[in-house]
């Protein structure tokens, strides 16, 4: 079967990189006298906190002081403090941020309550998604305009046999089941592979490099200095994905402060990450961005773990750029992770695609205001029958399986508790009619990749599998 053909985006006049920059306030890498395309930029970093909790960041409000590195880049960069995963599970998720596509269309995503992704079949028998090979990547657009572009995660399901280094010219992966690993995945790992390996292969030329931490994700009980920081260590916390039993209260609030020490090991690593680049002397001339694909819950609508509820405490992210030319802005507006993938490549000089669903943030770097379109936008976040609408301050979600319906006022309801779907009954109807539409257009069509037992168990370590 022949391979789709691609549409690459289209790259604009010669200086565009450099208006833009200088329309912005924004990066000024080189000096208009030297505008010669998109390798006279430097390096784009692309940062995926996995499992990080927007609440749970002192930045955000936190009583524990779990981030001061990180909080001290939100301070100094231009945050978007309002953005909305497109879904509360990793691989749907990191799928649009990489592609701009929200899950029914990019196509790699849960199909139904309780059967992981095949429509039929459970995760335990085989299936796990692979990022269907007719979708554009970002580092394959910027690989199409000369960039150098490499890959490291510690993720089991964001890696280059589902399809994710697509473009990518050189891919690490860093197995945290192995013999030595022991199922803990160390994002100090990750950052030598990208000081030893990956930074000098890409030496001084333009640069796109994807990073995927999983510091924070479970299993919780982590073997590093911040073990028994917040609360005295006693072994593995309770956890698993989806509804749970009460607990007591010093059993739930054991599990999240151990939870919180992952935090604290994560925002150690991206200090650490930041020093590499310093030392190297790329920190001027690289934008780190960085976003957490989703959060974990905590009881709050009655589960713990991720990807089995679209509830705010899963799918409330934030992005922030990060490089020491920007001045710092903290964007309310809200905003969506698939408008990464449009505004990275903008910010490049490179045209995204007109077909996707994300938005470039681009007029909302400079304090402009307003929704990036000119128009309010509508965001979509969802998990194969759960779809969520979030339309201004109204948070709508529609369960299709169980045929439920939930209205939320999140600038009244922060935490959902009140759901209003019976008492304004022209919005949930509207809404419901166009989640129908959606749903109906859902992408059927997928590729699947057999689970040998190693990925299984890979899996049952994370708690995808019980």
């Amino acid at each position: 079967m022949n391979k789709p053909k691609k549409t690459p985006p289209t790259r604009g006049p010669a200086c565009l990189r450099v208006l833009l920059a200088a329309a912005l306030g924004a990066l000024v890498l080189l000096p208009a006298a030297r505008c010669r395309g998109p390798l006279g930029k430097k390096g784009i970093i692309l940062v995926v906190l996995d499992s990080l909790r927007r609440d749970h960041l002192s930045h955000f409000g936190y009583e524990r002081a779990v981030s001061p590195f990180l909080d001290g880049l939100m301070r100094e960069g231009i945050l978007f403090r309002n953005a909305y995963a497109a879904a509360p599970q990793t691989v749907p998720s990191v799928s649009s941020l990489i592609t701009g596509l929200y899950p029914y269309r990019h196509g790699s995503h849960f199909f139904s309550e309780g059967q992981s992704y095949h429509p039929t079949r459970p995760v335990s028998d085989g299936g796990l998604p692979l990022v269907r090979e007719d979708n554009l990547l970002l580092a394959e657009a910027f690989k199409e305009k000369g960039y150098r572009t490499a890959m490291a995660t510690s993720n089991p399901g964001v890696r280059d046999i589902y399809g994710f280094a697509q473009g990518v010219e050189h891919y690490r992966y860093i197995d945290c089941f192995s013999e030595s690993a022991a199922g803990f995945c160390d994002g100090l790992e990750v950052n030598k592979l990208l000081a030893e390996d990956i930074l000098p292969k890409v030496e001084d030329d333009g640069f796109f490099i994807f990073l995927h931490y999983m510091d924070v994700h479970y299993p919780y009980y982590k073997p590093h200095s911040f073990r028994g920081r917040f609360m005295e260590f006693r072994g593995e916390p309770y956890y698993l994905n989806g509804p749970a039993p009460s607990l007591p209260e010093e059993d739930l609030a054991y599990s999240q402060a151990c939870y919180d020490e992952g935090i604290a090991h994560q925002d150690e690593v991206l200090k650490d990450l930041f020093g590499i680049l310093e030392r190297s002397g790329r920190r001027e001339d690289t934008l780190v961005v960085i976003v957490s694909d989703h959060g974990d819950e905590f009881l709050e609508h009655g589960g713990l773990g991720h990807g089995t509820t679209c509830y705010n405490e899963l799918i409330h992210s934030f992005i922030l750029l990060s490089n020491p030319r920007l001045a710092a802005r903290s964007v309310e507006t809200p905003v969506s992770l698939v408008d990464v993938f449009p505004t990275l490549l903008e910010w490049a000089g490179i045209r995204p695609p007109k077909n996707i669903d994300g938005v470039s943030l681009r007029r909302l770097l400079t304090g402009r205001g307003g929704a990036p379109s000119g128009k309010p936008r509508v965001f979509i976040s969802e998990l194969g029958d759960i779809k969520t609408l979030i339309d201004g301050s109204l948070k709508f979600i529609h369960h299709f399986k169980r045929e439920t319906a939930e209205l939320y006022d999140l600038d009244a309801d922060p935490g959902e508790r009140e759901d209003l779907s019976s008492r304004k009954r022209e919005e949930t109807v509207r809404s419901t009619a166009e989640l129908r539409v959606l749903f109906r257009k859902m992408a059927v069509s997928y590729l699947e990749g057999r689970l040998d037992e190693k990925e299984r168990q890979n899996l049952r370590s994370l708690g995808y599998i019980r």
